[in-house]
């Protein structure tokens, strides 16, 4: 694609801020989980001058099937895949503690919900932003107990059809969310040839008024956001 792409605005959603319950460095460790999170993740965040963070929360039991949960799996939390899905997600003690930290040091997070429980498990936080993770574009309950809070809205739109992107965009909007919304390839760190720009022009067919953008990895691929910037 030539040119300058033909967005209003265009976010750039940077992923070392998409840091799940433990983030990847840290699943290896599971007693240094939190302390990992902060003195790598967090701080290199700061280094950077970037001002926001985000995880994800899931309820594991009603997020995954029991089958699923039963399966065998080896992992420094069991052998089992429930016991490495607990082992990963924060408790309400290290979402207190996370909320601490960061608001000592001036970083706002947020985090992206998989289930209505861990949605309404954020609110006790009364953080500023709310994400849609690209998996829950089609959990319509969800999307709209989200978009009850009316929060300013992050939307990952990583393997989903135009079709329930422009349902959610009209889910969110009927609410009067303002959101923005952004391709993602889900390939973490995603090849420069994989990322499909032009999906942001396509987008904006669907939400002209809202703000686009990309959600991408850039932690070992800078080159591709300085090539971003250049089309905007």
């Amino acid at each position: 694609m030539q040119g300058k792409l033909s967005c209003s605005k265009l976010l750039i959603i940077l992923c070392l801020f998409a840091i799940t319950g433990a983030s990847p460095a840290s699943t290896n460790s599971p007693a240094s989980q939190l302390d990992t999170v902060k003195s790598t993740s967090l701080q290199t965040g700061i280094k950077k001058e970037l001002h926001r963070v985000k995880f994800q929360k899931r309820t594991v039991e009603k997020v995954y099937s029991k089958e699923v949960l039963d399966q065998p799996r080896e992992s420094p939390w069991g052998t089992t895949t429930r016991e490495q899905k607990m082992g990963l997600e924060f408790n309400d003690k290290e979402y207190r503690e996370i909320d601490s930290y960061c608001k000592r040091r001036g970083i706002e997070w947020f985090a992206s919900s998989w289930d209505i429980d861990s949605q309404l498990f954020l609110r006790r936080f009364n953080l500023k932003y709310n994400k849609v993770a690209s998996a829950m574009l089609t959990h319509r309950e969800l999307l709209h107990t989200i978009a009850e809070e009316k929060k300013y809205t992050f939307v990952s739109t990583g393997m989903s059809t135009y079709e329930e992107i422009n349902r959610t965009y009209k889910a969110l909007i009927h609410y009067g969310v303002q959101l923005a919304m952004t391709n993602c390839v889900s390939e973490y760190p995603p090849k420069y040839k994989d990322v499909n720009f032009g999906v942001i022009t396509e987008m904006k067919q669907i939400a002209a008024a809202i703000e686009l953008g990309l959600d991408v990895d850039y932690t070992k691929n800078l080159e591709l956001v300085r090539r971003l910037k250049d089309l905007v």
